[in-house]
């Protein structure tokens, strides 16, 4: 096993909350930028990829955020 699950749960968790329910532009750091699919999956992919650092010191990474605008458009992060 690389991660349990229930700790990589948590991790995004904790990214995602603020924006549950929410209107983007109201959120940083989206009240100071455009909340764009792009740069919405970029703040994610950095966001989980430095909650992993700091949770195993760099053992597990992250490979793609994908955020999905509706049906036939999505925006990835990779690195």
């Amino acid at each position: 096993m690389v991660i349990d699950f229930a700790d990589l749960k948590a991790i995004v968790g904790t990214v995602l909350a603020p924006f549950d329910h929410r209107v983007l532009n109201d959120i940083p750091p989206f009240d100071a930028r455009n909340p764009t699919a792009e740069l919405v999956s970029q703040h994610v992919f950095d966001e989980v990829k430095r909650r992993l650092l700091d949770f195993d010191a760099g053992r597990v990474g992250i490979r793609r955020v994908e955020v999905w605008e509706n049906d036939s458009a999505c925006a990835i992060c990779e690195e």
